[in-house]
């Protein structure tokens, strides 16, 4: 994974329900799963290549926190696809919409 963004969200539902979102949006369809570690609250996905972007990576934990359910998502680029200045950048705008994506599916 080069370029990785780090996104957080501290949501206040437990961790089990939490996961449960993380996978319910991984499973819907626009990511590939990936190695999932439901002991420790940590899954793998990925975005496939389109038109208009070579993929990202994704590593999604989450773990009890003070202030309720703390949701870390690192988002980075695939290996091996061409490097670009701004590839941060949007990395960490790839991890706020796979964010958003999975507060919606808490609803």
């Amino acid at each position: 994974m080069h370029a990785p963004a780090t996104k957080t969200m501290t949501l206040q539902q437990p961790v089990e329900q939490v996961f449960a979102a993380v996978v319910k949006t991984v499973e819907a369809g626009k990511y590939v799963p990936g190695e999932v570690d439901a002991g420790n609250f940590r899954i793998a996905f990925a975005s496939g290549k389109t038109a208009l972007s070579w993929g990202n990576e994704y590593i999604a934990t989450v773990s009890a926190a003070s202030g309720g359910t703390l949701l870390e998502l690192e988002c980075g680029g695939i290996d091996g696809a061409p490097k670009a200045l701004m590839d941060k950048w949007k990395n960490g705008k790839q991890a706020e919409k796979a964010l958003a994506a999975i507060a919606s599916n808490l609803s």
